[in-house]
């Protein structure tokens, strides 16, 4: 049962003082995970941002999401996106404010959570410390306002809103909120249902073995499900406004049948990513480690709140999802960080002060090694250094050139993978597919790309890369010899014009 104690934030022996120290405290840990962000607010976009902003303004202009416009990601991140670009007054160059906002707000849910299970606000903020220190890390891209970092914040207020009623006894109504949030994180991606899945696994096994009144684990229950089926509805209230299989392809179809841990999976990239987030994972684990055996060892209690199971559930929820995605790319690393900066932060800050001293400096050391080495180089060179990539600067010196020089009706490819230059073009994609997997892999993708250019072809090109990569049967190439010829060549990035008539 719960072991909420009189220290915690809504205790009425807190003075005024204290409450001061407390939003001080979460100011700080938010102003942490802004800092560590903020220099990368003004690098490249990555080829996932500039196409989700990129798709959601064509869905703005009319076009058909999942039908005339195509991303394997729900409604919400889009939603977004088109919020950002309307407030922003159609600014690519900075959107990762976004980043910035919801980072912020992931750091400060994963401090109240924490400070709400262990009874003691100055373990919230070492666990809100933490989770800037590793969301943030450049190396895993926890930087960029990606479907990972999008659904994993709705995901830790979805976990720290249920705690406050399951340990600080708030309102059960607030269950409502706590299952819509985690609904909203999976709207984001679908790996942000980690989450709300472990609170529905942790309120059913709770309900099970009776831990707590079952008439009071059924109302917490329903009122969840309640939350995140009102979410759910709408999404799905949308969809059916489209082709329902369209939709439930991009949701689930095209990762099932091509792209998944099951099929398609690149554990290659697995290997290579996680060499570079295991410097800023293993301080954190190994001290976590060491910190519960020292803390097991001391305790003359073996009393143990069921509700701080919610943490090592939640964290093999994430496992799950991350394996799921299959392509492991770095930022897939940043569904972990959450789960584990609040697990690790729990166990570390009820540590020995000295030992706790210690851990917290080594794992400090380690993620701003790592922040470091890249904050101070140049805009042109952290993409490379992160993930070897040299398209999000050329896309932004692209998209620029045809934004000046396309006129009022003109169309533009980019071929065939470089999302990000339709942002910076302020051009609406004349075909589905953005990213190289679904211009290869998704159904019915090569013969539209076929059609493009046999029957409506765009009048721009940019050639990022050669024809017969994105179209191996060679129509694609046959077209652009005999209707194109090149007019420039733009940080070595050829640009083709369709010929005139005649």
């Amino acid at each position: 049962m719960s072991e909420y104690s009189p220290e915690q934030p809504n205790s009425a022996s807190d003075t005024s003082p204290t409450d001061r120290r407390w939003r001080l405290g979460l100011a700080g840990v938010a102003l942490l995970s802004v800092l560590l962000r903020l220099r990368f607010v003004f690098t490249p976009i990555t080829s996932d941002e500039g196409g989700y902003l990129a798709v959601a303004r064509a869905w703005g202009h009319g076009k058909a999401l999942y039908t005339d416009v195509w991303v394997d990601r729900p409604q919400g991140t889009l939603l977004l996106y088109r919020l950002w670009d309307t407030v922003s007054g159609g600014d690519e160059d900075h959107l990762r404010v976004i980043a910035l906002v919801v980072g912020a707000a992931a750091v400060v849910g994963v401090a109240s959570l924490v400070a709400t299970l262990s009874g003691r606000r100055s373990h919230g903020l070492v666990a809100g410390a933490l989770c800037a220190l590793l969301s943030a890390a450049p190396m895993v891209e926890g930087y960029s306002a990606n479907g990972e970092l999008l659904g994993g914040a709705f995901s830790v207020l979805c976990i720290a809103v249920a705690v406050r009623v399951l340990v600080a006894g708030a309102d059960r109504r607030w269950m409502f909120a706590a299952g819509a949030l985690g609904m909203v994180g999976f709207s984001m991606k679908q790996a942000g249902i980690d989450g709300l899945a472990a609170l529905g696994i942790w309120l059913t096994v709770v309900w099970v073995f009776a831990w707590r009144p079952r008439a009071e684990t059924v109302g917490l229950l329903w009122r969840t499900v309640a939350g995140a089926g009102g979410v759910l509805a709408l999404l799905m209230a949308h969809a059916a406004t489209l082709r329902w299989s369209d939709w439930w392809y991009a949701m689930f179809g095209y990762r099932l049948e091509q792209r998944s841990a099951l099929k398609g999976a690149n554990w290659d990239r697995f290997w290579r990513t996680w060499a570079d987030a295991r410097p800023l994972f293993l301080p954190m684990l190994v001290g976590a480690l060491v910190c519960a055996a020292v803390v097991l060892v001391r305790r003359q209690s073996l009393r143990f709140a069921i509700e701080k199971a919610l943490l090592p559930l939640w964290l093999l929820c994430a496992l799950a999802t991350f394996m799921s995605g299959g392509q492991f790319f770095h930022h897939y690393w940043v569904t972990l960080t959450f789960p584990v900066a609040a697990l690790c932060g729990l166990v570390i800050a009820a540590a020995p002060r000295e030992l706790k001293a210690v851990s917290l400096a080594v794992i400090a050391a380690f993620s701003l090694w790592s922040w470091g080495e890249l904050v101070v180089q140049s805009r042109s060179e952290i993409p490379v250094s992160i993930s070897n990539e040299t398209r999000p600067l050329k896309a932004e010196h692209v998209g620029h050139w045809l934004r000046r020089h396309m006129q009022s009706g003109d169309t533009l490819y980019a071929m065939c993978a470089a999302a990000h230059t339709y942002a910076h073009a302020h051009a609406d994609p004349p075909y589905p597919y953005l990213w190289f997997d679904g211009v290869h892999q998704a159904r019915g993708s090569q013969a539209r790309l076929v059609s493009l250019f046999t029957e409506n072809p765009p009048t721009w090109v940019a050639g990022f890369d050669a024809p017969n990569a994105c179209n191996p049967t060679g129509e694609v190439a046959e077209v652009l010899v005999a209707q194109y010829e090149q007019v420039a060549t733009v940080d070595g990035v050829p640009i083709y014009r369709l010929l005139e008539p005649g």
